[in-house]
């Protein structure tokens, strides 16, 4: 059947969930940061130009490596696989990107 990704622990014993999601309801009360609601933003773009469709958006948080996955917040998250679809998308460069972001290492991506 294959091997379970980091996203897909439904009925596995915890694997830190109880720790990422400690104070989450809490945390759901707080107002947006700009940067989520632009991340949000840009989804729907994309979505809308035809950049982004679900199935493809989901495959790019799954290929999260799981210490990056578990590390991220939500709409974090949501940042990479725009990003990922944007690069395959040919929206921009990888070195574009690199330079807005300030120059990411192999390590860091």
């Amino acid at each position: 059947a294959g091997c379970l990704g980091v996203h897909d622990a439904g009925g596995s014993l915890d694997f830190g969930a109880r720790d990422s999601l400690a104070g989450a309801l809490e945390r759901s009360m707080d107002a947006f940061a700009q940067w989520e609601i632009e991340v949000c933003s840009l989804a729907v773009l994309m979505s809308k130009k035809g950049f982004r469709v679900v199935d493809e958006s989901r495959r790019t948080l799954e290929l999260l490596p799981p210490e990056r996955y578990g590390a991220l917040s939500y709409w974090a998250k949501w940042a990479c696989g725009s990003a990922q679809l944007a690069l395959a998308s040919k929206i921009f460069t990888q070195a574009e990107l690199d330079e807005v972001l300030g120059g990411a290492t192999d390590d860091e991506r």
